[in-house]
């Protein structure tokens, strides 16, 4: 039997036990569970703080995904403008473009750090915090009694089988292993004659949970590490145009060498390298899902390297040019 069909039979099951639980019950834990005006309240208070966690995680991400470019265009713009904002004030002591620029670029930085860190991450970290709370009183309510307890888990062992179905997809060696503990908690959860088998369900139900959470989890980073790979290139792409809209309004900078190589080449450089990385993005994409978390590295590092090989290509472009040039008299400019 596949382990789709394991996860069928399982879920089938765990649905036809709750169905079979609720008229089944002890009456006097119906008749507590009917009154119990506290699990009531605990669990209003789980569904508001679920509510509260949704807006604050929703606020996170919105901060992360507008902040980060909106930082980047800030910085692209004040670069652009640094002239025009030091002119203003021509008394000041710094005048070289590199310290300007860090100077200017500070403010926005600071400024975009301290509304993240103390006003989305905090509410978010809060959130968390008191969901999880919520959700830790109400299951202990829920569990003091055993049918309560057994019901609970055939919702939980329903939940997570439903939950494999979709996480594990592509995946399956973990699908196997993630339908063989739903199988053995959904054994022990049949046999009412030994209660000390919901202890063994719940075991089975742990372990199974932290497949699902663990999947869940790398998900999650492949996800961040994704939105990080995009905010990079999108640094990589506003460097670029700040240093074409510069060096097209100063043209001598493009003469300034760095250990021999003009700045033109290592621009040239950089961008060279980007378009290396968009290409094995789309070759890669073709292929089947990128592993952004994999891929990290190698995108901070592309660029590194595309700016030293195309500094050595052209030392050695230069180098050749002035042999030749020696053995026929007139040495080339090596500024050409």
């Amino acid at each position: 039997m596949s382990a789709e069909q394991v996860l069928d039979n399982v879920m089938r099951h765990a649905a036809e036990a709750q169905a079979a639980d609720a008229p089944c019950a002890d009456a006097a834990w119906q008749g507590a569970v009917s009154n119990n005006t506290a699990l009531e309240e605990l669990k209003v208070t789980v569904k508001t703080t679920e509510a509260t966690f949704e807006t604050a995680s929703d606020n996170h991400a919105l901060s992360l995904s507008w902040g980060i470019p909106a930082l980047v265009v800030s910085f692209v713009i004040l670069a652009a403008k640094q002239e025009q904002l030091f002119g203003a004030v021509p008394d000041l002591p710094i005048t070289g473009l590199i310290w300007r620029v860090a100077i200017l670029w500070t403010l926005p930085l600071t400024l975009a750090a301290c509304l993240y860190f103390f006003i989305f991450h905090r509410q978010y970290v809060k959130a968390q915090a008191a969901l999880d709370k919520a959700r830790q009183d109400y299951l202990a309510e829920r569990c003091a009694t055993t049918e309560g307890r057994r019901q609970y888990l055939h919702e939980e062992l329903f939940r997570l089988s439903n939950k494999v179905t979709f996480v594990f997809h592509g995946d399956q060696e973990r699908l196997d292993k993630a339908s063989e503990r739903a199988a053995l908690a959904d054994k022990s959860l049949d046999d009412r004659d030994k209660p000390a088998e919901l202890s063994a369900a719940q075991g089975y139900l742990n372990s199974l949970n932290e497949l699902v959470t663990r999947e869940e989890r790398e998900q999650a980073d492949e996800n961040r590490w994704q939105k990080w790979a995009i905010a990079v290139m999108f640094l990589y792409v506003s460097l670029l145009i700040a240093a074409a809209l510069l060096t097209n309004k100063t043209p001598g900078l493009l003469k300034a060498a760095a250990f021999g190589v003009p700045l033109s080449v290592i621009l040239w450089g950089a961008a060279g390298s980007l378009a290396a990385i968009l290409f094995r993005f789309y070759k890669e994409k073709e292929q089947g899902q990128i592993r952004f978390a994999l891929e990290f590295r190698w995108l901070i590092a592309r660029p590194i390297i595309g700016i030293i090989m195309g500094a050595v290509v052209y030392l050695a472009l230069i180098s050749g040019l002035v042999l030749i040039s020696t053995s026929g008299g007139a040495p080339a400019d090596p500024a050409v």
